[in-house]
């Protein structure tokens, strides 16, 4: 599978947040969104960054709790890595672990078409493997039965 199959079967859709935004308001936009990560845009929606939670742990940490009232581009991570339509996700994962990241926005050009996190890596692989342990099984079933009639 490549990343354009995995974020079209999410719906492609990129949660992102205003640079100018302050970190309480992106923190409300990851929880009611459920994702760890958001795309920072700024003003004219040009991607400027990428926010996650990790990011705003380590603000908690340096700043305490007026990290709040900072603005998002204050913490976000400006050094956006992404990857491919066309990546195979077993490349993705290999690219996330490389870079100690755990989303990875999905890019064609200038144009974002969704997000990859590493939960999403982990559910198709453990549906692979899933497959893969019943065609074994189904295989191991049919051995079996062809030498018992045999």
């Amino acid at each position: 599978m490549d990343a354009r199959a995995m974020t079209q079967g999410k719906g492609g859709r990129v949660v992102s947040v205003n640079y100018k935004d302050t970190v309480e308001a992106a923190m409300k936009v990851l929880s009611r969104h459920n994702i760890g990560a958001a795309v920072v845009r700024a003003k004219f929606g040009e991607l400027l960054g990428i926010v996650s939670e990790r990011d705003i742990v380590r603000g908690l940490e340096k700043h305490g709790a007026t990290v709040l009232n900072k603005e998002i581009h204050e913490l976000m991570s400006a050094n956006v890595i992404s990857c491919r339509p066309e990546d195979d996700l077993r490349d993705v994962m290999e690219q996330m672990r490389r870079h100690g990241v755990r989303h990875l926005p999905v890019a064609q050009g200038d144009s974002l078409e969704g997000m990859i996190s590493m939960r999403d890596l982990i559910h198709v692989l453990l549906e692979e493997a899933d497959l893969e342990a019943g065609v074994l099984q189904d295989a191991a079933r049919t051995a079996v039965m062809a030498r018992g009639v045999a």
